[in-house]
């Protein structure tokens, strides 16, 4: 009983001291306030960049299933932190100083740093985190300068991947025991699309931006038609429009007559162009993409170019558009 009063005396006693010297306590308490807010005002502000990678295992790595749909691999815990390791490298990083000449823009009073140096300084603004059960990593940069922490992180990004682009082109030959290029040469089709991981990354507010190049089980590499990919992609996501951006303004009956441009076309004209030899060049594609997307369930799709501005808010948002549009 004796201790419970001590320990209530202690708080009386802390209590009197308090409410004695509450001025003494709040100017303790602002000062510590605005010490931290000056050295946070004055702090050189930093932004930052980052983007999404999926990491894969190499083509000749097999690939691991689970016991529901065969087609959905499971999240391999191993492969994040071992791409985590291989992008902090001098392989990777060491192009990124060069290429955006960084030793050039963190030099100071005429003195540039090191390409060791670079390299120490790059690591420090770099962050890598993985994302939770996905195969995503999150490249972070930061830097006072906005575009240049956007700069170093998309070339980051392209640095690795063409690094696994070349190791990827480099096959085993078992029969000789000599590594063989692939030939980008080879052209293939669609079989499949990810769309798991593109919902993934449009449930949270990004937007993908995804090559032309697929493989096949065997790890062969197939250059695809860009269109072809897209309507494939819009189909699988259930899209409501699929628009192509190009360097010309629509569908036109005759080439280089601007009177000529046909603002709207069903399927059925559109077929009707590439029979009649009117469409012509890279635009047959581009139709019979668009046909057969349409007959699958998107609603429309547009042809416009990418080279004016305001031409996609136009196509979308006004009743005459910029461009042409086909429906079924």
């Amino acid at each position: 009983m004796a201790h419970n009063d001590e320990v209530k005396l202690h708080f009386l006693d802390y209590w009197r001291v308090v409410r004695i010297r509450w001025p003494l306590v709040l100017l303790a308490f602002l000062l510590v306030l605005v010490t931290a807010a000056v050295i946070t005002y004055f702090q050189p502000r930093e932004y930052q960049s980052f983007v999404f990678i999926e990491v894969r295992s190499t083509a000749e790595n097999p690939r691991i299933f689970g016991q529901g749909d065969p087609n959905l691999p499971i999240h391999d815990p191993q492969l994040a932190p071992t791409v985590y390791q291989v992008i902090q490298r001098t392989g990777i990083l060491y192009p990124v100083i060069e290429q955006l000449k960084l030793q050039e823009k963190w030099g100071r009073d005429g003195r540039r740093p090191s390409r060791e140096a670079a390299y120490q300084i790059l690591r420090h603004k770099l962050d890598v985190d993985e994302v939770r059960n996905t195969d995503l990593l999150q490249i972070s940069v930061f830097d006072p300068n906005p575009q240049l922490a956007a700069d170093i992180a998309n070339k980051i990004v392209s640095v690795y991947q063409d690094r696994r682009v070349e190791e990827e082109k480099e096959i085993l030959n078992r029969a000789t025991g000599e590594h063989e290029h692939v030939d980008f040469g080879n052209v293939g089709d669609v079989v499949e699309i990810n769309t798991r991981l593109l919902t993934v990354l449009l449930d949270h507010g990004y937007l993908p931006v995804i090559s032309s190049l697929g493989a096949d089980a065997e790890g062969t590499v197939f250059n695809i038609n860009a269109d072809t990919i897209a309507a494939e992609i819009a189909v699988q996501l259930k899209a409501e429009k699929l628009i192509l951006l190009t360097d010309v303004d629509g569908i036109y009956l005759q080439a280089g007559e601007p009177t000529s441009k046909l603002s709207r076309l069903t399927a059925a004209e559109a077929n009707d162009l590439i029979t009649k030899g009117t469409a012509t060049g890279g635009m047959i594609p581009k139709l019979q993409s668009i046909t057969e997307l349409l007959r699958r369930g998107v609603h429309s799709a547009h042809i416009i170019s990418g080279t004016k501005r305001n031409a996609l808010l136009s196509e979308i948002f006004t009743d005459k558009g910029t461009g042409t549009m086909i429906v079924a």
